[in-house]
C-alpha cells in the first residue's frame, strides 16, 4: 500500500501489469533519447502493462494498493 506523497521506483526486470485495486496512482515512466518521459493515472480497476527494461516512478495521489503480476 502507498500513501499519498509516498513514491516508488521501479526497475521492471521483466514485462509486468500493474493493476490499481484500489485508490489513485500517478506514474511517470523515465525517459531516454529513443522515447521521451511519460506520465499516466491509473484509478481503481485500471491496468498498466510495463516493459522490460523500462523505469517507472510511481506516486499514490490518494492511498493506494496495486499488484503486480508477470
Amino acid at each position: 500500500m502507498l500513501q499519498p506523497r509516498q513514491v516508488w521506483r521501479h526497475r521492471v526486470q521483466r514485462a509486468e501489469k500493474l493493476s490499481v485495486r484500489s485508490g489513485r496512482l500517478w506514474l511517470t515512466r523515465e525517459g531516454s533519447l529513443d522515447a521521451p518521459a511519460e506520465d499516466r493515472v491509473l484509478e481503481a480497476g485500471q491496468a498498466l502493462f510495463l516493459r522490460e527494461g523500462q523505469d517507472w516512478v510511481v506516486e499514490a495521489l490518494r492511498p493506494a494498493v496495486f499488484d503486480l503480476r508477470g
